[in-house]
């Protein structure tokens, strides 16, 4: 088991982390990716926020919220706050391999960086990193350019997943 500093979102099936340094918008853009699927009608969740658990399990790479944080968000400028639909009921999967009841599989991970430092034609080899011994899609988001980052995120599912929904 791995706990890292990095947010969790379940767009569909999809896990999506999202990890960036203190105040890059990991919240924010949680709440963004959540919100544009939802008004598509697809099912998304925040499954984590600011920390989340991390273990390997039969190939795959599965991501809950630590105790402490379960259920709980920071929202910048109110502070930490209940997260609504986080009574236990929800699409997520349940595992004995983690702590707690709702996990989601990773599938992507989302980098929130400068937006100075963002390539406009990253190499292939910085297009996935590795947890645990598995292998996930990574993609490069601005911190602070929501709407950008939500775009880069619609186009990373596409390409990552092109035979999924458009899930945001």
């Amino acid at each position: 088991m791995e706990n890292i500093h990095a947010g969790c979102i379940a767009l569909g099936p999809l896990g999506v982390l999202i990890r960036g340094s203190s105040g890059a918008g990991k919240s924010t853009l949680a709440d963004c990716l959540v919100e544009a699927a939802r008004a598509k009608g697809n099912f998304a969740e925040v499954v984590a926020d600011d920390r989340t658990e991390l273990v390997s399990r039969g190939g795959s790479l599965l991501a809950q919220a630590t105790a402490p944080l379960a259920g709980l968000q920071e929202v910048y400028g109110l502070g930490i706050c209940q997260r609504s639909g986080a009574d236990g009921a929800s699409g997520l999967s349940a595992d004995a391999a983690l702590t707690g009841e709702r996990c989601v599989r990773v599938r992507m991970m989302c980098d929130l960086i400068p937006s100075d430092e963002m390539e406009r034609l990253p190499d292939c080899e910085s297009l996935s990193v590795e947890f645990l011994g598995v292998k996930v899609p990574r993609i490069f988001l601005p911190a602070g350019e929501m709407s950008v980052a939500l775009q880069i995120t619609r186009w990373g599912l596409r390409r990552f997943f092109p035979n999924s929904p458009d899930y945001v």
